[in-house]
């Protein structure tokens, strides 16, 4: 039976020269929306009189059904359809992680917002499934921009 390792505390995992932290991935705008009005956008922002909460991976975002039904035809299609998860105040998205659905929130609210490099396509994945075909626009675009010899194989 081989022996347990022990974990490392902060002090030891600190002094080790291999405990530099990662560097952050690079940052990227992605523009193209349409910003709602800065009121609008502030309410937002304060979560002041939100109807509606997006859940992803049990992290709840709070917004207004109109912002997300104007930006969004998925959340059109699922406002007008008169199924009880139209009247729930809650809806959960299975398979997609905070990071994209707060991103896509940014966009839909102010026309633009900031990721980490490393999440492009996953944002783009997630505004192609909820159909805000600005921010899919964009990602395909910032995608395209940065495609190379050494890289078209992962795009594709």
């Amino acid at each position: 039976m081989a022996p347990k390792k022990r974990a490392r505390t902060a002090a030891a995992a600190s002094s080790s020269p291999s405990s530099e932290p990662a560097p952050s991935a690079p940052k990227l705008t992605l523009c193209g929306g349409t910003p709602h009005h800065p009121s609008l956008t502030g309410l937002w922002r304060d979560e002041r009189l939100t109807d509606f909460a997006v859940c992803a991976e049990g992290v709840e975002f709070k917004a207004h059904r109109v912002a997300l039904a104007s930006s969004s035809k998925y959340f059109l299609n699922l406002f007008e359809s008169g199924m009880r998860d139209a009247a729930d105040a809650t809806h959960a998205l299975q398979g997609i992680r905070p990071a994209a659905l707060k991103a896509l929130l940014a966009f839909v609210y102010e026309g633009a917002c900031e990721i980490d490099e490393g999440l492009l396509t996953e944002v783009l994945e997630v505004s192609a499934r909820l159909m805000v075909d600005a921010l899919k626009d964009a990602c395909a675009n910032a995608i395209g921009a940065r495609l190379a010899p050494s890289n078209a194989l992962n795009a594709w």
